[in-house]
C-alpha cells in the first residue's frame, strides 16, 4: 500500500496533486527569496542561522514567534509524512513477502497499517533521542534519496520490459537527477 492507493482515482489525481504541489511551492519559494533579497543585504542574510525569522523580523518589528511556529508546524508536517511513506513501505515489503505478516495487517475502520505505523513511531523516537538533529535529518535525506534512487531505477526496468520506452526515458532521467542530488549531498557531507 502506497498513498496513492488511498486516492480515489490516483491515476489522475496524483499527477495533478504533485504538479500542482511542486508549482506552489517553487512560486512561494521564489517569492521568498526575491523579498529576501530586496528587503536584506545578501551578507545579512547569509550570515544569519534562521535567514527567515530575521526576514520576519526585520520587515514586521515583532519577535519571529509565528514565523518560527509556522516552521515547527512544517518540520512536524515533514516527520507525518515520512511516518506515512515508511510505514506504507514497510506494509509493501510485508506483502511481498519480505516482512512478517504482521506489517501488513491494517485497521478494519481506517484501512490503514497500524503495527507498521507504531513500528515506524517507534523508531523515530528512537533516534531523535540518540542522535544529534542536524545528522538526524542528513540521514533523513540521504534514505529518501535512496529510495527515489532505487524507484526511479525499477521503474526504468520495468518499463523496459514491458517495452514502454518513453516511460523508461523518464525514470532513468528521474534515477540520474535523484543520484546527482545524493552525491552532492555526500559531498557536502565529507568535503563542507
Amino acid at each position: 500500500m502506497n498513498v496513492a492507493e488511498e486516492v480515489k482515482d490516483p491515476v489522475h489525481v496524483m499527477p495533478r496533486a504533485i504538479g500542482l504541489a511542486i508549482l506552489v511551492v517553487t512560486i512561494l519559494y521564489c517569492m521568498l527569496a526575491l523579498l529576501a533579497v530586496l528587503t536584506l543585504p545578501a551578507d545579512v542574510l547569509s550570515q544569519s542561522d534562521a535567514p527567515l525569522a530575521l526576514l520576519y523580523e526585520h520587515s514586521t518589528g515583532a519577535k519571529p514567534v509565528l514565523i518560527t511556529t509556522i516552521g515547527l508546524l512544517a518540520v512536524l508536517n515533514g516527520l507525518v509524512v515520512q511516518m506515512i511513506m515508511a510505514s506504507r513501505m514497510f506494509y509493501g515489503l510485508s506483502k511481498a513477502g519480505w516482512l512478517p505478516s504482521v506489517f501488513s495487517a491494517v485497521n478494519a475502520r481506517t484501512q490503514t497499517p497500524v503495527f507498521s505505523t507504531i513500528v515506524v513511531v517507534v523508531l523515530i523516537l528512537i533516534l531523535a533521542l540518540a542522535f544529534p538533529i542536524v545528522q538526524l535529518a542528513q540521514a533523513t535525506s540521504a534514505v529518501i534519496l535512496c529510495v527515489f534512487i532505487l524507484i526511479n531505477l525499477s521503474c526504468a526496468t520495468l518499463c523496459r520490459r514491458t517495452g514502454r520506452y518513453g516511460s523508461m526515458a523518464i525514470s532513468f532521467v528521474g534515477f540520474l537527477v535523484t543520484a546527482a542530488v545524493m552525491a552532492l549531498q555526500t559531498y557536502s557531507f565529507f568535503f563542507g
